[in-house]
């Protein structure tokens, strides 16, 4: 095990000592003890704020009753049937999940969401037919970055504010395959104000709009912080805090905007904000957490990387009174680690069970 600090690695030969304590400690027991020992110290730092969730007054009555989350992308003649049949099935009330609700093309021109791709009557009326049907929707939106085919990377000079390599050029990312000439990605910096503003700015116009119950901001609580060494950010190169930091004064003013829109239906409560992953920094800035790695295992992930691992549900064991959880559901070739729902045991958790109702290959 290895811990490495660095406030400023563009600076060779300066000495640092970190300004918090470090605690290691050995102990007899598997994970199930590390997690109740860690939880004893976890639960008292800044990110559980806002208390455990029996107690918290700020959240939303429908997603407290929610049975099921439901993942979904495309039009809205292809995703609401779906969507209805579910509830028709269970019989418990049901949330969508709605991914490339946009015009643009999937997984290419981020931030430029907006106008939904079957024009802004026709989506607000879907939302308002979901919500009749006493159904519950959020929209996908990303995170951390920026599309360098969007017409806005442009417009907006959106490359100051890109994350930067030693050498100066721009991290790059690529998600769809099937059109690499335009579908390459930046990720984008959070300590910059372009950043932060673009991205609540956004939140704010998608539930003034369309009457949305949340957005769902995609992997910010999932991947790693970019070392990023743009001098003009305003940040050390490379270390330091400024990513953790600079999401949570992102964060913070989305959640201030999106409380001028709560959703319909009389629940006067701010609209949710979930990410993806599992981050305890972020815990209290999210309503909820899309947590995948039960699905690497059970899809195989791990073994096609010669990866000995188990998943093992230590955020929920940690923070399950604290946070809400979402576990898609998949078949699986290997016997289950989390439990989706009550259940009884000394190692079972409480989550909320994701199902996927996608048909066609690209929508």
């Amino acid at each position: 095990m290895a811990s490495v600090a660095g406030p400023d690695l563009g600076q060779d030969g300066r000495r640092f000592s970190p300004a918090y304590p470090v605690v290691l400690s050995a102990f007899s027991g598997d994970w199930t003890d590390a997690a109740r020992r860690y939880r004893t110290w976890a639960i008292h730092q800044p990110w559980c704020s806002r208390g455990p969730l029996y107690v918290r007054d700020d959240i939303p009555v429908w997603l407290l009753e929610n049975g099921l989350w439901v993942w979904n992308r495309g039009p809205s003649h292809k995703v609401l049937p779906g969507t209805r049949r579910i509830q028709e099935v269970v019989q418990a009330p049901v949330a969508l999940d709605w991914y490339w609700w946009h015009a643009t093309p999937y997984d290419t021109h981020f931030p430029d969401y907006l106008p939904p791709r079957e024009g802004a009557e026709v989506f607000r009326k879907a939302v308002d037919d979901l919500h009749a049907a006493g159904l519950r929707a959020i929209v996908y939106i990303n995170g951390r970055l920026w599309g360098k085919s969007a017409p806005s990377w442009r417009a907006k000079q959106a490359e100051r504010a890109a994350c930067r390599r030693e050498n100066g050029e721009i991290y790059r990312e690529l998600y769809n395959v099937f059109d690499s000439r335009r579908a390459e990605m930046a990720p984008m910096c959070p300590a910059t104000a372009l950043w932060q503003t673009t991205l609540s700015d956004l939140v704010a116009e998608v539930l003034a709009r369309y009457g949305l119950d949340g957005v769902y901001l995609d992997q910010i609580g999932h991947t790693q912080a970019e070392m990023c060494h743009a001098p003009q950010h305003g940040h050390p190169a490379g270390g330091g805090n400024y990513w953790c930091n600079g999401y949570r004064t992102l964060m913070e003013e989305t959640r201030r905007t999106a409380q001028a829109h709560p959703p319909p239906g009389g629940d006067s409560r701010q609209p949710i904000l979930p990410t993806e992953g599992s981050c305890e920094a972020y815990l209290d800035l999210f309503d909820a957490f899309l947590v995948l790695d039960n699905s690497y295992e059970r899809m195989g992930f791990y073994d096609k990387l010669d990866l000995n691992w188990e998943s093992v549900p230590l955020f929920a064991a940690v923070y399950h009174d604290y946070a809400f959880i979402s576990v898609p559901t998949r078949r699986s070739h290997r016997r289950p680690t989390m439990t989706s729902g009550p259940a009884a045991g000394p190692c079972s958790f409480t989550a909320f069970p994701r199902t996927r109702f996608c048909r066609c290959f690209l929508c």
